[in-house]
């Protein structure tokens, strides 16, 4: 028999350690009688230990003991009785003095009287859960908070003590005590509930796995196996594993699997439980089985879409006045919503589009620049197709999607596109007017897409007729530049003519500075120098040169420079219209075509900028206007000096900016055998990329290999747009949600209206608005759609979903925009016509997974290390399996410069050796390991220990609107306080946003950078961070990072499909490395995580529907289906009832 030492009086004076409910405290007795019983250390204390999280430092105790050796500390005791609580036995008949001993522990004693005053049984009334019964206004100076002080520390130090004295065996914590406290109210209710239906306590109301808890009880109370209690639960864990791949049911065969998997002797019970248990749903005919709550949830969402469709009612509003938009008109397809919108409550508006290659380029404002080099900021040309006129304007949306195939055309003069099959083009087609009297034509706006085009051309004897559009207006409302009209002419004769001393040594205050000499031997440039220069009565002087034929002529310049510079695409219409009239004298010429039918001019010069510029001023000026360049370099040439000639090496690039009237270029198609005509080739991108922007007015003005043309951009903002002017002319109010932070702050960037998540508005308050317009439904599961379903009050509200049903799938619960779509229930405004934004291996790769392709017949699987494209940037690594694999490879990235920031491990999990917590560890241990006398801030993650250190990158897990920002913290410091709950300057920071630690202060606030702002964690915000050196795939969706390292390792298999491995390959914006089992790649491809899905929604809608249309009025006809109350136990009904199940020994 053990030996105890009781009634030790003693007080502890600090705690040494401390794990979940255990531990360690250092004690000095308070009566010196103990002396004789306990064995002091050196410093005359001694150390005791057990489940003690109810003991507080500085307080005295009354303990019983036991007494062990440790091997390194020597004598220490365990407790084995706290006396202070089992003084508690009989609660309802505890004297006065000793509820004043124990409540003088943690208030005054004047409190205390006033207390038992009123309430003598008040620690008894707390822990049988009465305290509702207290009546504040009778106790004096005791207000709420106070109370729930009193109520928090005696539940703390003596009820939670007897739930966890009574359960020691179920390893419970404060937290799970407080919890069943919560749900049950008294210590007894909180033991029968254990006691009865322990799976349910553990699994339900305190969230265990049921492995966990299964593995627990089978040990202390197998008594348990074949009660309905753990077999209900068994079913429902399955069911919880289904859940985790996304299905919202399951067959009954797949059950019985699962279950003979985990205890055959359960079989021939799952099939009742699935049955009768009122948290399963069980339907006899289709032998589906699914978790009532989640068969709940498909069903309110079907009942509340059908209606929608069956009380559906028009509304009367002008939809076609808001087809114009500014500097614009909505397309045919765009206009569709607004006039679904008005004929039906529930509308889906769906896209996906076509785009240009990386070779493309736009126009910034002061030159161009390939689409695949665009930086957030830049200006786009876009193009108003009513107007012909052009405004710079920030896009709406940059797209850059993988693509393996498009089509490339090109004519003689004109045209040079590369653009995919479903790129909407714009032009003119000519009607007759049958209207005149007289022979004319009319022109009409036209879009179509490149296939119909191709479609067209090849199907009609005379091809496609339409005329591509290559010229535009400027804005009329620009300044231009601060130049005379004769001051720009004479820039003309500067750039093409005109010299400056490459010596000049004055300053540019001097007028020698904008010296100008032109060494002319043309004689009709000459005359045309002496006309400029007295017309502009400027200063000028005229000098025989020494050369023979040659005359000098010297001016100041209005402008120092040899090209037209960026400045010069400040000009207005009028400005540049002075330079087409005047520049083609100097370096150009005038010709008739060889029929004499028009009139050719050319423009050419050494300077690529300057072509680009002219081509640029006689475009706008409504002229078409292409521009071809001849590589003279290396080419010899013969010139006539004084005495004989002297041959010479070219060194330069001609270039010709080729000008004609005509504004407009058209394919060719004719059979005369001396024509050629447009063909029409399929390429692959050069970079394995397709781009584009969204501009407002849905056209925009680009350019290819030199050739500038107008083409479409429809898109769904635009039409959105439309509809929010529509709704709020008519006064008709609506809610913007979209499921993730940023997309919502997309949202609100693009239609310059707050918009909202749906969990933050959902969870805030009712929605009553007229309208709801739901972003990024695709990424939306179940439980987005229920928590909109419950806050929306408003019964006659019409619903806008917006989503591209060709994006991954949502990773939550359920298959909800195909479900809806596949429907065929509600109506579907698809704009076919959105633009999103050596080889690339990278995006080749990508690609081919996302046409569910096998990349992988291009590697050699002997070979350690495989890449793909011209540029190496898809590498493979055949996987090890070790996590020391994947932190050398980020080592060796990093070591090359690559900072962290740049760099990603992805994996599809958080848990185990290879899972993100492990990793981030080891990558940070590995290049920002601890320094000596180093700040950092610690925290526990389940049983993970995360260290944040400076300069670590670091994930926020959870959305905040109100994260205060340096700044803000920086005022608060400078008024001497440090409380950052108090500042008032604060910026969102959502789930998934990476950023880097820039310091920890002396008050263990951590300072980030997130993006371009500057924010401040304290230590309750830094609960929501984890390292960010490696995430889950799952987190990276709808993020991208340089440098990708992407784990396909074989013991993630059960985790990987199609949808998963494509969006960790299309996280990397510049490369990926593949540590990968080539096998196992192969094997995911052709899994579609989303067909997959087994989900019961449109079977719902289409079932509903057809009921609807029979007289009926839901889903369920007459059965209300509603939240069902757990029942406390249940019999066994009807054995025929026959459940599919297969029959398992």
């Amino acid at each position: 028999m053990e030996n105890i030492i009781k009634n030790v009086k003693c007080k502890i004076i600090r705690q040494i350690y401390a794990s979940n409910n255990f531990r360690t405290f250092g004690c000095i007795l308070t009566d010196n009688k103990d002396e004789d019983k306990i064995v002091l250390n050196k410093y005359g204390n001694f150390t005791i230990s057990g489940d003690l999280p109810f003991l507080n430092e500085g307080e005295e105790y009354t303990l019983d003991l036991k007494e062990t050796t440790h091997p390194r500390f020597g004598v220490q005791y365990t407790v084995d009785k706290v006396a202070d609580y089992e003084m508690m036995n009989d609660l309802d008949h505890m004297p006065v003095e000793q509820s004043k001993e124990i409540l003088t522990k943690f208030t005054t004693e004047k409190q205390a009287d006033t207390l038992l005053s009123v309430y003598p049984n008040f620690i008894s009334m707390i822990i049988n859960g009465k305290a509702n019964e207290i009546d504040l206004s009778k106790l004096k100076n005791i207000k709420e908070y106070r109370m729930n002080c009193y109520i928090r520390e005696i539940n703390t130090r003596f009820k939670y003590y007897y739930i966890l004295a009574n359960n020691k065996q179920y390893k419970l914590t404060i937290k799970d005590c407080q919890e069943l406290d919560n749900l049950y109210g008294t210590v007894e209710h909180v033991d029968e509930n254990i006691q009865k239906y322990p799976y349910k306590v553990f699994m339900d109301n305190l969230h265990r796995s049921f492995p966990t808890v299964d593995k627990m009880l089978m040990e202390i109370r197998p008594e348990l196996k074949e009660t309905n209690d753990r077999i209900e639960h068994l079913a429902l864990h399955i069911l919880n594993l289904n859940e985790e791949d996304n299905n919202t049911y399951m067959d009954a065969n797949t059950m019985a699997m699962y279950c003979a998997e985990i205890d055959k002797d359960c079989i021939k019970h799952i099939k009742d439980i699935c049955i009768n248990s009122p948290l399963i749903w069980y339907d006899d005919e289709s032998k589906r089985i699914a978790k009532a709550e989640t068969y709940i949830a498909e069903s309110n969402i079907a009942n509340f879409i059908l209606d929608k469709i069956k009380n559906n009612k028009e509304l009367d509003l002008p939809w076609e006045k808001y087809k114009k938009i500014k500097d614009g008109e909505l397309t045919e397809e765009q206009s569709e919503l607004l006039h679904q919108f008005c004929k039906k409550s529930i509308v889906m508006l769906t896209g996906r589009g076509g785009c240009v290659d990386c070779e493309t380029e736009f126009f910034t404002g002061t030159g161009w620049k390939k689409i695949s080099e665009y930086n957030k900021g830049d200006k786009v040309l876009q193009y108003n197709w009513k107007t012909g006129i052009t405004e710079l304007v920030t896009p709406i949306n940059y797209i850059k999607e993988p693509c393996n195939e498009m089509i490339h055309f090109e004519t003689k003069y004109g045209l040079n596109q590369t653009l995919t099959p479903d790129h909407i083009c714009y032009y003119l087609q000519r009607y007759k007017d049958k209207s005149a009297k007289e022979l004319t034509y009319i022109c009409k706006d036209k879009f179509t897409s490149l296939e119909n085009i191709i479609d067209i051309n090849n199907t009609f004897t005379k091809g496609f007729t339409g005329k591509f559009v290559t010229t535009f207006k400027l804005n009329p409302n620009l300044k231009g530049i601060d130049l005379t009209d004769d001051e720009i002419k004479i820039m003309c004769a500067v750039i093409c003519d005109g010299s400056f001393y490459n010596n000049m040594k004055d300053s540019p205050e001097a007028d020698s500075f904008m010296r100008c000499r032109f060494h002319i031997k043309k004689e009709r440039k000459k005359e045309a120098l002496r006309n400029l220069f007295n017309k502009s009565k400027i200063w000028w002087r005229e000098k025989e040169s020494a050369a023979e034929g040659y005359t000098d002529f010297y001016i100041n310049a209005p402008r120092k420079e040899k090209e037209f510079t960026k400045y010069w695409y400040g000009c207005n219409q009028h400005q540049l219209q002075i330079i087409c009239d005047n520049i083609l004298q100097w370096d150009g010429n005038v010709a008739d075509t060889a029929k004499g039918t028009s009139t050719r001019r050319r423009f050419s010069t050494t300077i690529k900028a300057t072509a680009d510029f002219i081509q640029y001023a006689f475009s706008a000026c409504g002229y078409r206007a292409n521009i071809f360049e001849r590589d003279r370099r290396g080419t010899t040439k013969k010139a006539k000096i004084k005495v004989g000639e002297k041959e010479y090496t070219r060194k330069s690039i001609d270039y010709d900016v080729q000008i004609t009237v005509r504004p407009y270029s058209s394919i060719t198609k004719d059979y005369r055998p001396d024509r050629k005509n447009t063909e029409f080739v399929h390429v692959k991108p050069t970079d394995g990329y397709k781009y584009c922007f969204e501009v407002p007015t849905g056209v925009l003005v680009l350019r290819r290999n030199n050739c500038i043309f107008v083409t479409g951009n429809c898109g769904k903002t635009s039409a959105v747009l439309a509809l929010l002017s529509m709704l709020d002319e008519a006064n008709i109010s609506y809610t913007l949600l979209s499921p993730t932070g940023r997309a919502a702050q997309r949202l609100s960037e693009q239609t310059n209206r707050h918009a909202s998540t749906i969990h933050k508005r959902c969870l805030t308050g009712e929605i009553d608005s007229d309208v709801i317009i739901v972003d990024e439904v695709s990424i939306c599961g179940l439980d987005h759609f229920s928590m909109i379903l419950k806050a929306c009050t408003n019964p006659k509200a019409r619903i806008i979903l917006i989503g591209d049903n060709h994006q991954l799938p949502s990773i939550s619960l359920g298959n909800v925009l195909n479900d809806l779509i596949n429907s065929k229930l509600i109506p579907q405004v698809e704009l076919t016509k959105v633009f999103r934004y050596g080889q690339g291996g990278l995006s080749a790769v990508a690609s081919d997974i996302y046409d569910k392709k096998l990349y992988t017949t291009q590697l050699n699987p002997d070979k350690l290390v495989n890449t793909l494209g011209a540029n190496k940037d898809y590498i493979l690594i055949k996987a090890n399996g070790t996590p020391e694999q994947i932190v050398d490879i980020y080592v060796e990235k990093f070591n090359k410069g690559i900072k962290p920031i740049d760099i990603a491990v992805i994996t599809p999990w958080n848990v185990k050796e290879l899972g993100t917590y492990n990793l981030n560890n080891m990558i940070q241990s590995a290049i920002n390991p601890a320094k000596a006398n180093e700040r950092s801030v610690t925290k526990q993650y389940g049983k993970v220990t995360i260290t944040f250190r400076k300069g670590d990158i670091v994930m926020n897990t959870k959305n905040n609107y109100s994260v205060p920002t340096y700044e803000g913290y920086k005022e608060m410091l400078d008024e001497g306080n440090n409380d950052t709950t108090l500042i008032t300057k604060t910026i969102a920071v959502f789930n998934g946003d990476i950023g880097k630690v820039l310091e920890i202060d002396q008050f263990n606030n951590i300072i980030i950078q997130f993006n371009e702002e500057m924010v401040v964690f304290d230590y309750t915000l830094a609960q929501n961070l984890v390292l960010g050196y490696c995430g889950t795939i799952h987190k990276y969706q709808g993020s991208q990072c340089p440098h990708i390292i992407l784990l396909t390792e074989t013991c993630h298999e059960k985790s990987y499909n199609n949808n998963l491995l494509y969006t960790g390959i299309s996280r990397a914006s510049k490369e990926v490395t593949h540590i990968a089992d080539i096998g196992l790649v192969n094997r995911c491809i052709p899994i579609d995580g989303n067909e997959n899905r087994q989900t019961q929604l449109k079977d719902l809608l289409l079932d509903g529907y057809k009921k609807i249309s029979e007289g009926y009025n839901s889903v369920t006809d007459s059965t209300d289906v509603s939240d069902t109350e757990d029942e406390e136990d249940y019999e066994d009904e009807d054995d025929s009832l026959d459940l599919d199940f297969d029959d398992w020994d």
